[in-house]
């Protein structure tokens, strides 16, 4: 889980500072790091208190649009 993160994170601050990342090793690297955070939440839900899961691709998808600070209902949410 700690590398997908990692991961992912570095590739963000990457595109952050301008690089120019391929479209198919993002979305991969988007695509470990949800399939290891969904596993996680499988693990707090089978041995934890978590009873519904997360959406962790749809949360992700909400973070993308561009200035989703500004929509009332996720700035309230997130």
């Amino acid at each position: 889980m700690f590398e997908a993160n990692r991961n992912f994170y570095n590739v963000r601050q990457l595109q952050n500072k301008g690089h120019v990342i391929p479209a198919f090793r993002f979305n991969a690297l988007e695509e470990e790091y949800v399939k290891k955070t969904h596993t996680i939440c499988e693990i707090f839900r089978l041995y934890g208190t978590l009873s519904d899961p997360y959406n962790i691709r749809q949360m992700l998808t909400v973070l993308k649009i561009p200035e989703w600070k500004n929509i009332h209902p996720f700035a309230f949410y997130l």
